[in-house]
């Protein structure tokens, strides 16, 4: 079964229509920097799209207190899977509604990280492995197509992406020289949510369903074993609307991997001009 993590991302996904519309975040968009970016009501939370920043295509950052010093930042490459900003996005909108304000609760993403247990817990539990060097504690997945470098002495500075207290990478070791599959820098000061949020996305057993043209076919063909035949589900009689990104995201992800690659593959033939170019997420206006 092939790992959730070398889905990459679907081009339908929208997080800034999402937040826009349902959240009532701001939005500004620069077309001369290349960038759009939106924010919470309270102007603590930030989401951007560097277009120009293939490392870095999405920017979060979090102020504790609104306009405040930044408490921790997050960026995602272009190929980052749609789950995981799918339930970042989630993460944030759900800090900055104001039900949370209003009964003087602390959302998780707010709380300061104590230590990195659980985001190792997480993936030892799965069977990945680890080493300590040059500061840092490296956890590399069984397949070796995914890792995790946990920096731990010093941890790092929260404005400081460069050399992140978290980065997890995704393809084969020694590409020759090219940047990973996707990426994940994660600053100091981050909370538990987040990091066990990306753990458990890369640990997560089942596959995600995904359009051929949208799956670096390199890094499938690191792995030997197809997707063992899956049960049809019974079509669902709930009338219940998804009521957040993420469940979005899932509720459209109902066939395996190989299915969706299966009937991909027997649509092959269609002129390359009938491809769809990939959605910048953008609210339309």
């Amino acid at each position: 079964m092939r790992p959730a993590y070398l889905a990459g991302p679907d081009p339908d996904f929208q997080p800034f229509e999402w937040l826009t519309s349902e959240w009532a975040w701001r939005h500004s968009d620069s077309r001369e920097l290349g960038s759009y970016l939106v924010w919470s009501p309270d102007h603590r939370f930030w989401l951007g799209e560097a277009l120009t920043d293939s490392g870095a295509w999405w920017r979060i950052a979090v102020q504790r207190e609104p306009l405040g010093p930044t408490a921790w930042m997050v960026s995602l490459s272009a190929q980052t899977p749609t789950e995981v900003v799918a339930d970042l996005a989630d993460q944030l909108a759900l800090a900055g509604s104001s039900t949370a304000a209003r009964f003087g609760e602390e959302h998780p993403v707010l709380r300061p990280a104590a230590d990195r247990r659980s985001l190792l817990g997480v993936l030892s539990g799965a069977g990945w492995r680890s080493v300590y060097r040059d500061g840092a504690l490296e956890v590399e997945s069984p397949d070796h197509l995914a890792r995790v470098r946990v920096r731990v002495d010093p941890p790092g500075d929260p404005l400081d992406l460069d050399d992140p207290h978290i980065h997890v990478e995704v393809g084969p070791r020694g590409r020759g020289g090219q940047a990973p599959y996707w990426q994940a820098k994660v600053s100091t000061g981050a909370p538990d949510v987040v990091t066990d949020s990306l753990a458990r996305f890369l640990t997560a057993p089942g596959p995600v369903t995904r359009d051929k043209r949208w799956v670096d076919e390199r890094l499938l063909a690191h792995l030997e074993l197809p997707d063992p035949p899956m049960p049809e589900q019974p079509a669902s009689r709930s009338t219940q609307h998804a009521t957040t990104t993420a469940q979005r995201v899932a509720a459209a992800a109902s066939r395996t991997t190989r299915q969706i690659l299966a009937a991909a593959a027997a649509g092959s033939a269609a002129p390359a001009a009938e491809a769809a170019p990939p959605s910048t997420g953008r609210p339309a206006r």
